[in-house]
């Protein structure tokens, strides 16, 4: 990132979401806010940083924080005729706010997403998640969907269907069924996947 830098070709937003995110994982919130408001200046991606900044606000347990973020995500990537990076905003805050406990507010977010993408894959399967988290009887179908729609997608088939299947397990008392469901998982736990501009351990 230092020589994308000093040779001038880090204009990208996605330097910014990096740079924002190396901070947060270093524990330098003056670098974090300086990333921020150089990004706010550039009015580039701005968005991806908003929900950037909810995810972070999320961490820190300040979830009004984290819901504000993610409807300026929503609200300005409809504005500026990105549905599917507004659908992914919405499923994120749905995935933030299922691990949290607020089912309800999770069921909400997810159907936003859904109704913005019912056809991006990775869209489905935060929903899909987020429901499995909150133990929403719709995970299932949303597995079986995926499961039917993406047969020769790697991340589909090694982990986003094993891991809602195995969270549905959980919540069904069914704990050697989850472990199992989730051995096909392994060989990916330790991996990253890139949805749009978001990047997820």
């Amino acid at each position: 990132m230092r020589q994308a830098a000093e040779r001038d070709v880090d204009q990208d937003p996605e330097f910014a979401i990096f740079r924002y995110s190396v901070a947060f994982l270093k524990g330098d919130e003056k670098a974090m806010a300086t990333i921020a408001a150089e990004a706010k200046e550039r009015n580039a991606g701005l968005d991806q940083f908003y929900e950037l900044q909810a995810t972070v606000a999320a961490f820190h347990g300040k979830l009004r924080d984290a819901r504000s973020g993610t409807r300026h995500a929503v609200d300005l990537a409809m504005r500026t005729g990105q549905r599917e990076s507004a659908a992914h905003h919405a499923a994120d805050m749905a995935m933030i706010e299922a691990m949290t406990g607020n089912a309800s507010a999770a069921r909400s977010l997810t159907d936003e997403a859904l109704a913005l993408s019912s056809e991006g894959r990775d869209v489905i399967a935060q929903a899909g998640l987020a429901l499995a988290f909150a133990n929403d009887p719709h995970a299932a179908r949303i597995a079986e969907k995926l499961d039917r729609q993406f047969p020769e997608d790697t991340l589909v088939q090694f982990v986003h269907v094993p891991v809602i299947r195995a969270l549905i397990a959980m919540h069904g008392d069914r704990p050697a069924q989850a472990i199992s469901l989730l051995e096909t998982s392994t060989p990916y736990e330790l991996g990253w996947a890139s949805y749009g501009g978001d990047v997820f351990l």
